[in-house]
Protein backbone atom coordinates (compact mmCIF):
# COMPACT_ATOMS: atom_id res chain seq x y z
CA UNK A 1 0.00 0.00 0.00
CA UNK A 2 2.90 2.35 0.68
CA UNK A 3 6.04 3.02 -1.33
CA UNK A 4 8.28 1.44 1.30
CA UNK A 5 6.06 -1.57 2.01
CA UNK A 6 7.59 -5.03 2.13
CA UNK A 7 5.58 -8.26 1.82
CA UNK A 8 4.83 -9.89 5.15
CA UNK A 9 7.26 -12.70 5.90
CA UNK A 10 6.65 -15.83 7.90
CA UNK A 11 8.69 -14.41 10.80
CA UNK A 12 8.40 -10.66 11.29
CA UNK A 13 10.45 -8.70 13.84
CA UNK A 14 9.69 -5.08 14.69
CA UNK A 15 12.63 -2.70 14.86
CA UNK A 16 13.54 -1.74 18.46
CA UNK A 17 10.58 -3.69 19.82
CA UNK A 18 10.75 -5.53 23.17
CA UNK A 19 8.75 -8.36 21.59
CA UNK A 20 9.97 -11.33 19.55
CA UNK A 21 7.69 -10.25 16.70
CA UNK A 22 5.08 -12.44 15.08
CA UNK A 23 4.62 -15.21 12.54
CA UNK A 24 2.00 -15.17 9.79
CA UNK A 25 -0.25 -18.21 9.29
CA UNK A 26 -1.00 -17.44 5.62
CA UNK A 27 2.59 -16.84 4.55
CA UNK A 28 2.68 -19.81 2.14
CA UNK A 29 -0.62 -18.93 0.47
CA UNK A 30 1.12 -16.42 -1.79
CA UNK A 31 -0.94 -13.41 -0.69
CA UNK A 32 0.35 -10.20 0.84
CA UNK A 33 -2.97 -8.74 2.00
CA UNK A 34 -6.28 -10.00 3.31
CA UNK A 35 -7.47 -11.96 6.37
CA UNK A 36 -4.75 -13.78 8.26
CA UNK A 37 -3.73 -14.99 11.72
CA UNK A 38 -0.73 -13.48 13.50
CA UNK A 39 0.96 -15.29 16.37
CA UNK A 40 2.71 -12.65 18.49
CA UNK A 41 4.99 -13.24 21.48
CA UNK A 42 5.86 -10.64 24.09
CA UNK A 43 8.35 -11.71 26.77
CA UNK A 44 7.96 -9.80 30.03
CA UNK A 45 11.27 -10.90 31.51
CA UNK A 46 12.75 -7.38 31.40
CA UNK A 47 9.83 -5.74 33.18
CA UNK A 48 9.79 -5.07 36.90
CA UNK A 49 7.52 -7.52 38.74
CA UNK A 50 6.92 -9.25 35.43
CA UNK A 51 5.35 -12.42 36.83
CA UNK A 52 2.92 -10.43 38.98
CA UNK A 53 1.93 -8.27 36.03
CA UNK A 54 1.45 -11.31 33.82
CA UNK A 55 -1.04 -12.87 36.22
CA UNK A 56 -2.70 -9.62 37.33
CA UNK A 57 -3.31 -8.11 33.89
CA UNK A 58 -6.74 -8.81 32.48
CA UNK A 59 -7.42 -9.84 28.87
CA UNK A 60 -7.99 -6.25 27.71
CA UNK A 61 -4.73 -5.02 29.24
CA UNK A 62 -2.68 -7.84 27.71
CA UNK A 63 -4.39 -7.36 24.34
CA UNK A 64 -3.49 -3.67 24.49
CA UNK A 65 0.17 -4.53 25.15
CA UNK A 66 0.22 -6.60 21.95
CA UNK A 67 -1.71 -4.20 19.73
CA UNK A 68 0.16 -1.11 20.92
CA UNK A 69 3.46 -2.71 19.92
CA UNK A 70 2.12 -3.98 16.59
CA UNK A 71 0.60 -0.56 15.83
CA UNK A 72 4.08 0.91 15.42
CA UNK A 73 4.43 -1.06 12.18
CA UNK A 74 0.72 -1.49 11.41
CA UNK A 75 -1.10 1.74 12.41
CA UNK A 76 -4.55 0.33 11.53
CA UNK A 77 -4.13 -2.91 13.50
CA UNK A 78 -6.81 -1.90 16.05
CA UNK A 79 -9.43 -1.42 13.34
CA UNK A 80 -8.49 -4.55 11.40
CA UNK A 81 -8.36 -6.98 14.32
CA UNK A 82 -11.48 -9.13 14.75
CA UNK A 83 -10.33 -11.55 17.47
CA UNK A 84 -7.52 -11.89 19.99
CA UNK A 85 -6.70 -15.05 21.97
CA UNK A 86 -4.36 -14.48 24.92
CA UNK A 87 -2.23 -17.31 26.36
CA UNK A 88 -0.04 -16.84 29.42
CA UNK A 89 2.68 -19.21 28.32
CA UNK A 90 6.24 -19.43 29.55
CA UNK A 91 8.57 -19.83 26.58
CA UNK A 92 12.09 -20.32 27.87
CA UNK A 93 14.78 -19.31 25.39
CA UNK A 94 18.51 -19.18 25.71
CA UNK A 95 20.21 -15.79 25.92
CA UNK A 96 23.83 -16.51 24.96
CA UNK A 97 26.62 -14.46 26.49
CA UNK A 98 29.77 -13.33 24.63
CA UNK A 99 32.06 -16.22 23.67
CA UNK A 100 29.31 -18.81 24.29
CA UNK A 101 29.38 -20.01 20.67
CA UNK A 102 33.12 -20.66 20.36
CA UNK A 103 34.30 -21.24 23.94
CA UNK A 104 33.70 -25.00 23.92
CA UNK A 105 30.81 -24.75 26.38
CA UNK A 106 28.27 -25.82 23.75
CA UNK A 107 30.27 -28.89 22.78
CA UNK A 108 30.63 -29.89 26.43
CA UNK A 109 26.89 -29.43 27.05
CA UNK A 110 26.03 -31.67 24.09
CA UNK A 111 27.88 -34.69 25.50
CA UNK A 112 25.66 -37.36 27.07
CA UNK A 113 25.51 -37.84 30.82
CA UNK A 114 25.39 -41.57 31.46
CA UNK A 115 22.39 -42.71 29.40
CA UNK A 116 20.88 -39.22 29.04
CA UNK A 117 21.42 -37.63 25.61
CA UNK A 118 20.75 -33.94 25.12
CA UNK A 119 19.03 -32.40 22.12
CA UNK A 120 17.90 -28.77 22.28
CA UNK A 121 18.31 -25.50 20.40
CA UNK A 122 20.28 -24.22 23.42
CA UNK A 123 23.18 -26.31 22.14
CA UNK A 124 23.40 -24.00 19.11
CA UNK A 125 22.84 -20.80 21.04
CA UNK A 126 20.08 -19.87 18.58
CA UNK A 127 16.40 -20.59 19.21
CA UNK A 128 15.42 -21.75 15.71
CA UNK A 129 13.32 -24.78 14.81
CA UNK A 130 15.96 -25.77 12.24
CA UNK A 131 18.39 -26.16 15.13
CA UNK A 132 15.82 -28.26 16.99
CA UNK A 133 15.62 -30.61 13.98
CA UNK A 134 19.39 -30.83 13.79
CA UNK A 135 19.92 -31.60 17.46
CA UNK A 136 17.02 -34.03 17.49
CA UNK A 137 18.72 -36.05 14.75
CA UNK A 138 22.12 -35.69 16.39
CA UNK A 139 20.74 -36.84 19.71
CA UNK A 140 19.07 -39.81 18.07
CA UNK A 141 22.28 -40.86 16.33
CA UNK A 142 24.29 -40.51 19.55
CA UNK A 143 22.05 -42.96 21.37
CA UNK A 144 21.33 -45.28 18.43
CA UNK A 145 23.53 -48.00 19.93
CA UNK A 146 21.23 -48.06 22.96
CA UNK A 147 18.09 -48.45 20.81
CA UNK A 148 18.68 -51.84 19.23
CA UNK A 149 15.68 -53.25 21.10
CA UNK A 150 13.28 -50.56 19.83
CA UNK A 151 11.18 -51.22 16.73
CA UNK A 152 9.40 -48.19 15.30
CA UNK A 153 7.78 -47.96 11.86
CA UNK A 154 4.77 -46.36 10.14
CA UNK A 155 1.87 -48.50 8.92
CA UNK A 156 -0.90 -48.03 6.35
CA UNK A 157 0.31 -44.64 5.10
CA UNK A 158 -2.35 -42.88 3.00
CA UNK A 159 -3.78 -39.52 1.94
CA UNK A 160 -7.30 -38.61 2.96
CA UNK A 161 -9.69 -39.15 0.04
CA UNK A 162 -11.08 -35.93 -1.34
CA UNK A 163 -8.90 -33.71 0.83
CA UNK A 164 -7.67 -30.33 -0.37
CA UNK A 165 -3.89 -30.71 -0.95
CA UNK A 166 -3.38 -27.08 0.05
CA UNK A 167 -5.26 -27.51 3.33
CA UNK A 168 -4.30 -31.07 4.32
CA UNK A 169 -0.56 -31.43 3.72
CA UNK A 170 -0.14 -34.42 6.01
CA UNK A 171 0.14 -38.12 5.44
CA UNK A 172 -2.05 -40.29 7.65
CA UNK A 173 -1.51 -43.76 9.03
CA UNK A 174 -0.61 -45.85 12.03
CA UNK A 175 2.53 -46.27 14.15
CA UNK A 176 3.99 -49.60 15.21
CA UNK A 177 6.11 -49.33 18.35
CA UNK A 178 7.67 -52.19 20.29
CA UNK A 179 10.28 -51.81 23.03
CA UNK A 180 11.91 -55.09 23.93
CA UNK A 181 9.08 -57.55 24.53
CA UNK A 182 6.52 -54.83 25.23
CA UNK A 183 4.17 -53.84 22.40
CA UNK A 184 3.20 -50.18 22.80
CA UNK A 185 1.19 -49.82 19.59
CA UNK A 186 0.41 -52.40 16.91
CA UNK A 187 -0.18 -49.76 14.22
CA UNK A 188 -3.92 -50.43 14.00
CA UNK A 189 -5.29 -48.95 17.22
CA UNK A 190 -5.05 -45.27 16.22
CA UNK A 191 -4.56 -43.09 13.15
CA UNK A 192 -1.77 -40.52 13.30
CA UNK A 193 -0.83 -37.51 11.23
CA UNK A 194 2.65 -37.35 9.70
CA UNK A 195 3.28 -33.60 9.60
CA UNK A 196 6.29 -33.52 7.30
CA UNK A 197 6.88 -31.37 4.26
CA UNK A 198 8.75 -34.22 2.54
CA UNK A 199 5.57 -36.26 2.25
CA UNK A 200 3.78 -33.30 0.71
CA UNK A 201 6.50 -33.20 -1.96
CA UNK A 202 5.96 -36.90 -2.62
CA UNK A 203 2.32 -36.08 -3.33
CA UNK A 204 3.45 -34.35 -6.53
CA UNK A 205 5.90 -37.08 -7.55
CA UNK A 206 4.53 -38.79 -10.71
CA UNK A 207 6.61 -41.88 -9.93
CA UNK A 208 5.22 -42.30 -6.44
CA UNK A 209 4.51 -46.03 -5.87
Amino acid sequence: RFAKDFPISWDNVLYESPSLGYVTATHQNGIDYGPTILTYYYPMCHEENARTKLFDYRWRELADVCLTDLARAHPDIYELTTRIDIMRWGHAMISPRPNFIWSGVREKASKPYRNIHFAHTDLSGIALFEEAFYHGLRGFRSCANDMSNIELRPTDLHWLDGSDPFEDCCLHGGVYLKIGDTLISDGNDNEWTVSTAAFNLLKDNPQEP
